[in-house]
């Protein structure tokens, strides 16, 4: 009977590595902390300051393009043009969500502040004016069908708790 091969992996010592999971996620965290859990989407292309200098701005077709562009590229295209890092509520609700899973895990005082302060800012970016807490993109985006502006109430996977009616 042929004996298996190595796997090139393990002999190369890659699935060997010991993974020290609570450090990473430590490391990681402290990392989304110093940018103040700030960052860039797929989707930020239209918060370009250049874009925004531009005539291009009104146009339908080329918000869509700019915005596929910036989706697309295997270049990070957003410094050279000027899309600012932003927080954005999808993000801030994960961020919050894993505050609070690590609070239940750990119990320590330091994790319920850290959850607390997580949902503080998640609750600071609700949007006003509405009947219910909602948020909205932190950036205009156009779709095939529709513009919606910055901070135009949508229905985020994860956040949305009320039905989003103007008062």
């Amino acid at each position: 009977m042929p004996t298996k091969a190595p796997s090139p992996l393990r002999s190369a010592g890659a699935l060997q590595m010991d993974i020290d999971l609570t450090t990473a996620h430590r490391d990681l965290w402290a990392w989304c902390r110093a940018h103040n859990f700030a960052g860039h989407d797929p989707y930020d292309g239209l918060n370009s300051r250049l874009f925004q200098a531009t005539p291009f701005r009104k146009s339908r077709a080329a918000r869509l393009a700019w915005t596929q562009l910036f989706k697309r590229s295997p270049v990070n295209l957003r410094n050279l043009v000027g899309v600012p890092r932003e927080r954005n509520a999808k993000g801030m609700a994960l961020f919050a969500l894993a505050a609070l899973a690590d609070y239940r895990r750990e119990g320590t005082k330091e994790a319920e502040i850290e959850a607390r302060e997580r949902l503080d800012d998640l609750i600071a970016m609700s949007l006003k004016g509405f009947s219910g807490a909602c948020w909205g993109y932190n950036f205009d985006w156009q779709s095939r069908s529709f513009f919606a502006p910055t901070g135009t109430p949508t229905r985020l996977a994860g956040i949305e708790r009320s039905p989003m009616r103007r008062k």
